[in-house]
């Protein structure tokens, strides 16, 4: 994300501190990659994200939570499929996992 946000205001907001305990709570490098390039959205993005967290609280409160349990670091394994390299039958059956379970959290997250 890219904004104005002067560096006096991010060190106020003490979203250094904020970025780095988000990567730290990342379970995959992609994910620590993503955390440590963040910013804080504009007005409109906090607004949408609070309605977000909105819905999410809903759907902890009625004991349905996201199951993040098929999410794993699967980009060794793209890049040596993307090599034409030969991957084993349980490196086939994680991109799977991963790509069932990224596809239900995404329409989970769509209905809210």
């Amino acid at each position: 994300m890219k904004n104005d946000i002067s560096p006096r205001v991010l060190e106020i907001l003490e979203w250094p501190i904020l970025v780095e305990e988000l990567q730290k709570r990342c379970r995959t490098l992609p994910g620590k990659k993503e955390a440590a390039i963040l910013s804080p959205p504009g007005i409109d993005g906090v607004r949408a994200r609070l309605r977000k967290i909105t819905d999410l609280k809903g759907m902890l409160r009625q004991d349905t939570p996201l199951d993040f349990s098929g999410i794993t670091d699967i980009e060794p394994l793209v890049e040596i499929a993307g090599k034409e390299g030969i991957l084993k039958i349980e490196e086939l059956a994680s991109i799977r996992l991963f790509s069932r379970t990224s596809h239900s959290i995404k329409r989970t997250l769509k209905e809210t």
